[in-house]
């Protein structure tokens, strides 16, 4: 689990790119200005859906998205 410390999306999802690729490639470069699709296209993973991680949408910082993403998938 990364804990979004500090930091900004990008730097995050960099961190969490290789543990999160034990559920299938992540083709897309997480973008600050661009995290709710980064998110969108993670969480459809099929052996990530399988969690049900939450949509993005609803949340305005990603930070917590990341804390409840976190609560719920373990990586």
């Amino acid at each position: 689990m990364i804990v979004p410390f500090l930091s900004d999306f990008e730097t995050w999802a960099q961190d969490a790119i290789k543990p999160l690729s034990l559920f299938g490639f992540i083709n897309q470069q997480p973008r600050n200005d661009n995290w709710q699709q980064w998110v969108i296209e993670l969480i459809a993973l099929p052996e990530l859906a399988k969690y049900s991680p939450p949509y993005p949408e609803s949340y305005t910082s990603w930070i917590d998205w990341v804390h409840d993403f976190n609560s719920i998938v373990e990586y």
